[in-house]
């Protein structure tokens, strides 16, 4: 992690150049994700993540053009859908894969 905007810059252009969101979703999350902090998003921000959480689908982030080994896959899915975690409440987004 370098800090939260170059973080979710890199991430959000990676999936998008990567066509694993759509320009939509990434122009949403671009906007709703003010790139403030990582740990306390807007509420917008979390549900832009969500939505680009689905768009991927079942996918090897470290490998997107591989496919996906059906041993480790709902483990993949899972940690992807993870990302965005409570604690104590209050949202936290983990960028790292």
């Amino acid at each position: 992690m370098i800090d939260d905007y170059h973080d979710y810059i890199g991430t959000f252009e990676y999936w998008w150049v990567n066509g694993l969101i759509s320009d939509d979703t990434y122009k949403l999350l671009r906007i709703a994700c003010e790139f403030d902090s990582a740990q306390h998003p807007p509420q917008k921000c979390v549900e832009a993540f969500e939505l680009a959480s689905v768009e991927q689908g079942n996918i090897d982030p470290y490998s997107i053009y591989t496919p996906v080994c059906n041993a480790t896959a709902a483990t993949l899915k899972r940690r992807l859908r993870n990302r965005l975690v409570s604690i104590k409440g209050l949202p936290l987004i983990s960028l790292t894969f």
